[in-house]
């Protein structure tokens, strides 16, 4: 059995440019997995992807997942805003299949709260950002 270690969500859509019928979007979720059969040489598992078609409730959830890790994200920095990424990760709980700090992730998460103006470039939390961690409270 695949066990899911990260997850992503990712949208399939028509470009505008292409000759054809136009269709709704489609989202997929895109999880990397590990089975106990792929393995390399010297044992060790090796990460796979899978995808599954998202429902609109699924989509839904996600989005509020994402919604609530970056609220997190900004309290954490906005108490220590010389954290690393390696530290953010940790106290988020993101690690990769091996186990280490995932700092990709903690970056994406930094820069789509500098996207939203939650955050300044040197991390400071903008009046966005306050009043988004007064609502949260």
């Amino acid at each position: 059995m695949a066990a899911a270690k990260t997850e992503s969500k990712t949208e399939l859509h028509w470009q505008g440019k292409f000759r054809g019928v136009d269709f709704a979007p489609l989202c997929f979720q895109i999880k990397t997995v590990t089975h106990e059969l792929l393995k390399d040489s010297k044992g060790g598992l090796i990460p796979t992807v899978i995808c599954n078609w998202l429902t609109e409730t699924a989509i839904e959830a996600i989005d509020q997942q994402i919604g609530a890790d970056r609220r997190k994200a900004l309290a954490i920095i906005a108490a220590n805003r010389t954290i690393s990424l390696s530290e953010l990760a940790n106290k988020m709980g993101w690690a990769t299949h091996a186990g280490k700090p995932a700092k990709s992730r903690a970056d994406r998460c930094v820069r789509a709260l500098k996207k939203a103006k939650w955050l300044d470039a040197d991390h400071s939390v903008t009046p966005a950002g306050l009043k988004i961690l007064s609502d949260n409270n």
